[in-house]
């Protein structure tokens, strides 16, 4: 008899975390249309860098720089609700000077955040050492 409430017990909670899981699965198809939409409209609609127009990772809009009272993720709640919110606020700011910002893989996005940490003047010896790198490296390719 305990088996049975048991066993029932699990497959109702695989059950709801079944429509939890369904739940949130329709909640990021809809910010990741909305973000597409937006990326499509005025960013070309593929990663800047690399050219993907899907990502595992998932996609991004970068800001390449920010304005005073600008649309920043953070400020939003972590739910689908401040997730769409950004979303459609930050569709607006886009649509008022896409210039301003970039539609990436977050793969590449998050290699752009981590180069701009960098100082100018490491950025650039970096820069520089990955070309001689390179360049012995194909020199000396089949040595």
């Amino acid at each position: 008899m305990v088996l049975c409430i048991t066993s029932q017990m699990s497959l109702l909670q695989s059950k709801i975390k079944s429509r939890k899981e369904a739940k949130r699965l329709v909640s990021k198809d809809e910010v990741n249309e909305l973000k597409a939409d937006v990326a499509d409209k005025y960013l070309g609609g593929k990663c800047f860098f690399c050219g993907a127009i899907k990502s595992k990772r998932g996609m991004t809009i970068h800001h390449r720089w920010y304005i005073k009272n600008d649309v920043v993720y953070h400020d939003y709640p972590k739910n689908h609700n401040g997730k769409m919110t950004y979303h459609k606020n930050l569709r607006k700011k886009v649509r008022e000077k896409p210039s301003r910002f970039r539609y990436l893989c977050n793969t590449d996005h998050q290699s752009l955040e981590r180069l701009l940490r960098y100082s100018e003047e490491k950025f650039e010896k970096l820069v520089k050492e990955v070309r001689a790198t390179r360049k012995l490296r194909r020199k000396h390719q089949f040595d």
